[in-house]
């Protein structure tokens, strides 16, 4: 199949907060930080270019730190040199990302289920209250889209992470952090997906309960599920194209 592909058009907004760079980090360090979570907050999505100028306008830098900052989010695989010059975000093969979801879904069906074993009562509360919180950002109707997308994946994130740390297994979690650049911008595609939202925060609220009793089958069906469900929204996300150059 072909890459996964997204319309260059210009999303409102994007550039509009205040980009403000300052010491002690390097200026090319901090701009590839920036760029680095609006790539796998999926605000920049795949098959984006990448505009030196419209960057560095964004940041008030020179184009060096932006062209340093570009060359660290090639060597991330997070960007790519097109052939006439410029980057843009790289592109998600179809094939890529199911071999990535399969990976997903042995590791953390795996996570869960040692969860169960190991959690202690602490990261339960954790875990409630992270749900807790996301259910007030779904049922709020005065938080921007863009702005409750964001403050969702970073629940997500930290909902999954507790349950990577509850399990105390450090290959568990070395091997999910390999994987991490691409599992965090696969996640924020999907939640790109506004109907996604309930269900999967339901389905973090089952998996609370089954962890709560201990129950390993039923958690690691529950997360089999999941990433499948999870994978289907990323795809519905992506448009699915033959490899021609865009934009």
């Amino acid at each position: 199949m072909g890459p996964i592909e997204n319309a260059n058009e210009k999303k409102p907004g994007l550039w509009d907060e205040s980009e403000v760079v300052r010491p002690p980090k390097s200026i090319s360090d901090q701009i590839y930080d920036l760029l680095k979570k609006k790539i796998l907050n999926s605000e920049l999505l795949p098959g984006e270019r990448l505009m030196q100028e419209e960057v560095a306008e964004a940041f008030r830098a020179s184009r060096t730190p932006i062209r340093q900052a570009f060359h660290l989010l090639e060597k991330d695989g997070l960007v790519e040199r097109l052939p006439q010059g410029g980057f843009r975000i790289t592109r998600l093969d179809v094939e890529a990302i199911s071999d990535l979801f399969a990976i997903r879904a042995v590791l953390e069906t795996y996570g869960v289920e040692l969860a169960c074993d190991r959690i202690q009562p602490e990261a339960i509360k954790t875990l409630k209250g992270i749900k807790e919180e996301a259910d007030h950002l779904l049922d709020s109707n005065s938080v921007q889209r863009e702005v409750k997308i964001r403050q969702l994946f970073e629940l997500n994130s930290l909902f999954h992470e507790t349950i990577y740390r509850s399990t105390k297994s450090g290959y568990l979690q070395e091997l999910i952090s390999n994987l991490r650049n691409t599992v965090l911008r696969l996640r924020a595609l999907g939640l790109r997906n506004d109907r996604t939202w309930r269900r999967s925060w339901d389905e973090h609220g089952q998996l609370i309960d089954c962890l709560e009793r201990r129950d390993k089958r039923a958690a690691g069906k529950l997360m089999r599920r999941h990433v499948a469900d999870a994978m289907s929204h990323v795809l519905s996300q992506c448009n699915l194209g033959e490899g021609e150059e865009k934009g």
